[in-house]
């Protein structure tokens, strides 16, 4: 029998991608209150890091609809 593929939105890449624009999110609001461009580019090097993942993942599901 066929395993059914996990939806995106429920893989741990999509999560991880969610924690990254939060952090760019979160930079900008210390980058606001503190006058600091530091915590702004501290969350956006995380959300680059954490990018990654999902483009591996996706890269990894297009591969596979090729194949079949």
């Amino acid at each position: 029998m066929k395993a059914e593929p996990m939806s995106l939105l429920r893989s741990p890449a999509f999560r991880h991608y969610f924690f990254g624009l939060a952090c760019v999110v979160a930079g900008a609001d210390f980058t606001h209150s503190t006058g600091s461009m530091l915590p702004l580019a501290l969350g956006s090097a995380v959300a680059v890091m954490t990018m990654v993942s999902l483009v591996r993942e996706l890269r990894h599901r297009a591969e596979g609809r090729r194949q079949r």
